[in-house]
C-alpha cells in the first residue's frame, strides 16, 4: 500500500509538470497552437494536444484580479464619506493626473497621494485636491440660485432701477446676514442704503446686501448640482 501511495504521488506530480510544460508550450510559441506535443516523462511519452478553446478558457478562468490599489479610510459614515464637501471649495489645486472623468476616481487618486487630504469633483470643473498649502473655506450646503439684482442707477425719491439680469451666483463681501425675512424687504433695504449695489436673498441663508467683492458666474447644466467630495482620514 505504501509503494501504491507513493506511486500515485509521483504521478499526481507528474501531471502537474506536464500541464506546466503545456502552458509554458502555449505563451512562448504562438504557433503551437492547434497540434500535438509529445513530453518525455522517465520512460514514457505524454501527448498533450494544445487545443486553443479549452486551454485558453482555463487560462483565463484562472487569471488573477488586477490590483484595486491603496484603501484609505474616509470622514464619514459609511454612505456619506463622498459627501462631505457639497457647496463650492475654495484655493484647491487641480489632480496632477489628466483624464479623470468620475468622481471614484478622483476620490482614488487623492487616495493615492500621499500630499492629497481632501478632495472634490464635479464634472464642469473636475478632480481638485486639497492639501497642507493648497485649502481654503468649502460653502456648507449645496449650490442653489439666489434671488437677487443689482443696482443699475439711483432715481428721484428713493427709488432704484435694477438691472434685468438676476444675481442668482452668490456675491462674496456682502457682510453678515441682515435682518430682513423676504426678497421684497431685502431689495427695499439695499435701496435704502446709500452705498448698497447688490442684494441677494436665499431662504436657507437669509438677507445679505452691500458692495461685492466679486460674485461667482455660475453658469451651465452642472451650475447648480452639488459637488461630490471627502477628507482622508490619517493615521
Amino acid at each position: 500500500h505504501v509503494q501504491f501511495r507513493r506511486f500515485l504521488t509521483l504521478r499526481y506530480f507528474a501531471v502537474l509538470t506536464v500541464l506546466l510544460v503545456v502552458a509554458s508550450t502555449v505563451f512562448s510559441s504562438p504557433n503551437s497552437r492547434g497540434r500535438t506535443v509529445d513530453i518525455p516523462m522517465d520512460s514514457e511519452r505524454i501527448s498533450v494536444s494544445l487545443a486553443p478553446e479549452s486551454l485558453d478558457r482555463q487560462i483565463l478562468l484562472k487569471k488573477p484580479a488586477e490590483n484595486s490599489g491603496k484603501v484609505c479610510q474616509w470622514k464619514g459614515t459609511p454612505g456619506t464619506e463622498d459627501d462631505q464637501y457639497p457647496g463650492f471649495c475654495e484655493s484647491l489645486i487641480g489632480a496632477s493626473k489628466e483624464n479623470i472623468s468620475t468622481s471614484l476616481e478622483c476620490k482614488q487618486e487623492c487616495c493615492e497621494s500621499e500630499e492629497c487630504n481632501g478632495w472634490q469633483f464635479r464634472e464642469d470643473l473636475g478632480c481638485r485636491f486639497s492639501t497642507k498649502k493648497h485649502h481654503g473655506w468649502c460653502e456648507p450646503t449645496a449650490p442653489s440660485p439666489w434671488t437677487g439684482q443689482s443696482i443699475e442707477e439711483r432715481i428721484e425719491d428713493g427709488q432704484c432701477k435694477w438691472r434685468e439680469k438676476p444675481q442668482e451666483s452668490q456675491c462674496k463681501g456682502l457682510g453678515s446676514k441682515k435682518p430682513e425675512t423676504n426678497p421684497e424687504d431685502c431689495a427695499k433695504a439695499c435701496c435704502a442704503n446709500p452705498t448698497c449695489k447688490v442684494y441677494q436673498y436665499r431662504e436657507d441663508k437669509g438677507c445679505f446686501y452691500g458692495v461685492a467683492n466679486y460674485c461667482d458666474t455660475d453658469e451651465g447644466p452642472y451650475a447648480w448640482k452639488p459637488f461630490k467630495g471627502g477628507r482622508k482620514i490619517t493615521l
